[in-house]
C-alpha cells in the first residue's frame, strides 16, 4: 500500500481545496502513509479466521474486512460530522477509536484534511484485489468475490492452500505448482520472523 500511495502522490499536485497532496501536517507525508500502510494491514490481519471457511464464512468475512478497511479511511480523514468520521469504527470498551471508547479524539499530525476522504477512498478499496483481479480489464462481480475469497485463503494458510482448491476440482497441482507455491510460503515466513525480530529490537530499545 506505501507504495502505491507514493505513486498516487506523484501524480497529484493539488486537491479540490487547492492545496498541494503532499506537505506538512494533515498531508499526505511519509508519516502519513506509513501510518495508513500499518493501519490497512492491521485491518487485513486482525479479521483474517484461521482454518478452513464456508463459503457464507467468506463472504460474511469479506465484509468484516472491508469495514475495518473503511474505518482506517474515515477515521484517518478529519471530516466535521464526527458521526460520519467513525460510523465504521469498532464499538466498546476495547476499540483502538478513541472517539468510540471516550467521546473524543485527539488531533494528530497524520490526520489527514477532509478532502482526501474522495481522494483515497477509490484507490484504497481497490489494493487487495489489484494483484488478483486488474482493474485495467471488467470481471464482474463473481469474479471479484472470488478473488476476494482467494486472498483470503492465500492470506490465512499460504500459497499452498490453492492446492486443496485444485485437488477439488479434479486438478492435482503438478511438480513445479508445488514447488513454486512451497517457496513463496517458505519466503512468507521468513519475512515474518524478520519482521517480528525488528519489532522487538525496536520495542526493548524504547
Amino acid at each position: 500500500m506505501g507504495t502505491h500511495l507514493r505513486e498516487l502522490r506523484q501524480k497529484h499536485n493539488k486537491l479540490k481545496d487547492g492545496k498541494s497532496v503532499k506537505g506538512s501536517k494533515h498531508r499526505v507525508t511519509d508519516k502519513a502513509m506509513d501510518k495508513l500502510q500499518t493501519y490497512y494491514g492491521n485491518a487485513i490481519r486482525a479479521n483474517v479466521k484461521p482454518g478452513k471457511l464456508s463459503a457464507e464464512e467468506q463472504k460474511s468475512q469479506i465484509a468484516v474486512m472491508q469495514k475495518a478497511i473503511m474505518a482506517v479511511l474515515y477515521h484517518t480523514c478529519e471530516l466535521s460530522d464526527e458521526t460520519e468520521r467513525h460510523k465504521y469504527c469498532p464499538e466498546g470498551a476495547d476499540s483502538w477509536c478513541s472517539y468510540k471508547r471516550q467521546g473524543t479524539l485527539k488531533r494528530k499530525d497524520h490526520h489527514l484534511d477532509a478532502v482526501f476522504l474522495d481522494f483515497l477512498l477509490p484507490e484504497i478499496t481497490r489494493l487487495k484485489l489489484q494483484s488478483i483481479a486488474p482493474k485495467h480489464r471488467y470481471k464482474g462481480p463473481k469474479v471479484v468475490e472470488m478473488a476476494v475469497m482467494s486472498a483470503i485463503t492465500h492470506f490465512n494458510s499460504g500459497a499452498s492452500s490453492s492446492h486443496d482448491v485444485m485437488r477439488a476440482a479434479s486438478i492435482p497441482p503438478a511438480e513445479f505448482t508445488s514447488e513454486g507455491n512451497a517457496k513463496k510460503d517458505k519466503s512468507r515466513i521468513s519475512r515474518s520472523i524478520q519482521k517480528a525480530s525488528m519489532r522487538k529490537k525496536k520495542e526493548e530499545g524504547r
